[in-house]
Order: C-alpha cells, then sequence, then structure tokens
C-alpha cells in the first residue's frame, strides 16, 4: 500500500476543506491572503485504458469567495507524438476546442467557496511514440467583475510526484516544484510507530495537528481564548508553484518518515521520505 492510500481516509476531509479556506503560507511559500475572486487548474491523469487511450482529468476550483465568470485553459501537448481521441465535460457549461498542439478548455461561470469543474482529455501516441505523455503545464487565466487572474497548472505527472526532503540543523526542509500556481497544499507525515500525523503550518513550520488541537483545547478550558496560534490547515505554493515548509526533527523519534503534500486544486500528491538516527 501506497503512503498516500495508507492516510487518505484520514485527512481526505481536511484536505477538501484545505480547498476551501484561503489562509496565509509561510516560509518560502506564497504569503497569499484570500482574494474575493480566484481560481486555480489542475491536471491529473487518470488510468490508461484496456485501448491504450491516456486519460488526463483538468480541474478548475473557484476558491474565493465570488464568482468567475469565465476561465480559459490552454493544455499543450506533443502533436507529433500524441492525438487527441476524446474529451467529456463534467458541466455542459465548458466548451472545449483542439488545434495541433494544444486543447483550448472554456468553463462556464464558476461560483466562490469551491465550485469546481472537470473535462477529461483522452489521447493516444501516434506510431512509433509509445508512452508519450502529457509534459508541460496547461496556462490559464479567469476574469470576473472589475478582476482577472492568471496561472499555471501542476505538473501532469504520472503516479506520485517526488518530495526534496534536506536534514540541517534540527530540521527537516521539504520542498517541491510540481504545484500550480497559488495552489493550497496539505502536508502529513508517516512516523515509524505506524502514525499518520496530520499537519497545521506556523510561521513556515509543520505541526503535528493532534497536539495543536489539545494545547488550544487546554487554553480553551483555561479561558484563555485567542491565546494560542494554531497556524492554519495549508500553504500556498508561489506563482512558479514553488513550496518549501520546515520540520523541526529534535523532538521526533529515530526512524524511517514518509511524507506527503497534496495539492488540492488537482489532487497532485508527491511524496518524500527521510531516516533519522
Amino acid at each position: 500500500m501506497t503512503p498516500s492510500k495508507r492516510i487518505r481516509q484520514l485527512v481526505i476531509g481536511a484536505a477538501l476543506s484545505a480547498i476551501l479556506i484561503g489562509v496565509a503560507g509561510a516560509g518560502q511559500a506564497a504569503a497569499a491572503s484570500r482574494h474575493s475572486t480566484h481560481v486555480g487548474v489542475g491536471i491529473q491523469q487518470s488510468a490508461t485504458s484496456a485501448d491504450g487511450t491516456l486519460n488526463y482529468v483538468v480541474t478548475a476550483v473557484s476558491d474565493g469567495t465570488d464568482m468567475a465568470k469565465k476561465t480559459t485553459i490552454s493544455v499543450p501537448f506533443d502533436a507529433a507524438a500524441l492525438r487527441v481521441v476524446n474529451w467529456s465535460l463534467s458541466k455542459t457549461a465548458s466548451q472545449v476546442s483542439a488545434a495541433p498542439g494544444v486543447i483550448e478548455i472554456q468553463t462556464g461561470p464558476l461560483g466562490g467557496d469551491g465550485d469546481s469543474t472537470q473535462v477529461t482529455l483522452s489521447f493516444r501516441a501516434l506510431p512509433g511514440h509509445a508512452g508519450a505523455v502529457l509534459t508541460e503545464r496547461a496556462s490559464y487565466k479567469w476574469s470576473a467583475d472589475g478582476n482577472t487572474g492568471s496561472g499555471l497548472s501542476n505538473l501532469p505527472v504520472a503516479g506520485n510526484a517526488a518530495l526534496d526532503v534536506q536534514i540541517a540543523g534540527g530540521n527537516a526542509t521539504i520542498s517541491s516544484s510540481v504545484f500550480g500556481t497559488n495552489e493550497p497544499v496539505t502536508f502529513w507525515y508517516n512516523a515509524p510507530g505506524g502514525r499518520v500525523v496530520g499537519t497545521r503550518v506556523r510561521d513556515g513550520y509543520l505541526l503535528d495537528a493532534d497536539a495543536v488541537a489539545a494545547k488550544k483545547a487546554y487554553n480553551d478550558r483555561k479561558v484563555k481564548h485567542g491565546v494560542y496560534d494554531d497556524g492554519v490547515p495549508n500553504v500556498f505554493a508561489d506563482a512558479q508553484g514553488n513550496v518549501s515548509v520546515l520540520l523541526s526533527t529534535a523532538n521526533l523519534a529515530p526512524g524511517a518518515y514518509t511524507v506527503v503534500a497534496r495539492g488540492n486544486s488537482g489532487g497532485l500528491e508527491a511524496v518524500g521520505a527521510f531516516e533519522l538516527k
């Protein structure tokens, strides 16, 4: 069983909630505040069909508070290696058109607070190009009343991407560049004893979410409401899709750890590992 599958049921509620919550990230993650209108776009490769058809799900999520009237997504592909065979829409308001080397998706209106639409794109490899896949990020732009924005999707990686983990000075620095523009990213890790540790983020550091909740509950019982900073549920990638957080190793038990980061717009998961002696 993969690390992400082991913990998916425990964190799926928090991961979906993180799509709806706009909070500031810390460390090298973008210090973004929630916009009244904002759209994120993700690409996730789904299972290849028995006939060799390669399928990608493109998701546009309106994670601000207000409606985005129109979002245009351009998905590049190598026309010398792949041909488009089909597409399907989760909402009939969306429109799709194909030209050599690019597919353009125009969504209908997306309401705020997590409203989304999906388009499944299907490709087949041309003769002599077995194993060809999408390799470039999609670009997108959105518009609303008096507000516009643009960005890039996550990298269209098959399976799990890699997290870089570096241990130095009592900290694990955990980073990746695979996510989308300003995409909210949620972290958790598997401890040596088998415990799955959900996290909160404060001052750029991952914190044990259970320990944070216990501390906050203690403060509430002592009528110290608002005194304890319990952090935020996710960080935001920067404009290029980079994200970086710290995990203090000072009080961690020796053994092997696996860290998972999930992009909440496209569902891409990145996995890294480290060991403490």
